[in-house]
């Protein structure tokens, strides 16, 4: 009979106390060999979960027109009941909203005192809306951002600043050098505003009727310094 060599190759791992491993490998002859080797076992490292992104929606700003008063009205009820009871009260707001954002009061600062509205849409829905018009004739150069609404839910996606950005991109091409804003001193979108480069020019209070005030802030972005 004929012996035919095979070779056989074990390994035994033992767990030490310290922590590592040590295994023995040995092959049966005529390839006999022994031998000891350590090594540290590593534990696997968690995985962190993965943080999820905000969804990517098609966004379009585009020039509104009468037939958008609607979606802008809609809109500023929306907006102004969910952010603003806690800033002025309910009675202020429904006023405030009955006066600026009727039919007609809209009509009017579209073909009567210039204000451009520009609507925000994600996947073809409305939400989020901006005007803006020159501060006076005598001060041709200095515009005023008259308002600017978003949904609630949509802020921190930065949508607010590219209206913004979209506004000044406008009236730097119509010769504009500076954008203005009102401000309730009480809302928190001062800081929105100041994050953008505006700066706080100076306090007004205006009455508005009905026993309300407008107690603001005026605020100023310099453009020829500070373009978005």
């Amino acid at each position: 009979m004929t012996l035919i060599p095979c070779f056989i190759h074990s390994i035994l791992d033992f767990l030490l106390p310290d922590g590592t491993s040590q295994y023995l490998s040995f092959s049966n002859p005529p390839y006999s060999s022994l031998t000891f080797q350590k090594k540290r076992l590593i534990s696997p490292q968690p995985k962190l979960p993965i943080k999820p992104q905000p969804e990517e929606l098609m966004e379009i700003i585009r020039q509104a027109s009468r037939k958008d008063i609607p979606l802008i009205q809609e809109l500023s009820s929306e907006i102004w009941h969910q952010v603003y009871p806690t800033v002025i009260t309910v009675d202020q707001i429904n006023f405030m909203l009955d006066t600026m954002y009727s039919t007609t009061a809209i009509d009017n600062q579209i073909s009567q005192l210039g204000h451009s509205f520009i609507i925000l849409e994600l996947e073809g829905t409305g939400v989020g809306f901006a005007s803006y018009s020159i501060k006076h004739p005598s001060e041709p150069k200095r515009y005023r951002l008259q308002k600017l609404y978003l949904k609630p839910e949509l802020h921190g996606r930065g949508l607010g600043k590219k209206m913004v950005r979209h506004i000044c991109h406008e009236i730097v091409g119509l010769g504009g050098t500076a954008l203005e804003l009102n401000v309730n001193k009480k809302n928190p979108a001062i800081l929105f505003y100041e994050h953008l480069g505006f700066y706080r020019e100076k306090e007004v209070v205006i009455d508005i009727g009905n026993g309300f005030v407008m107690d603001d802030y005026i605020m100023v972005l310099d453009l020829t310094q500070k373009p978005l």
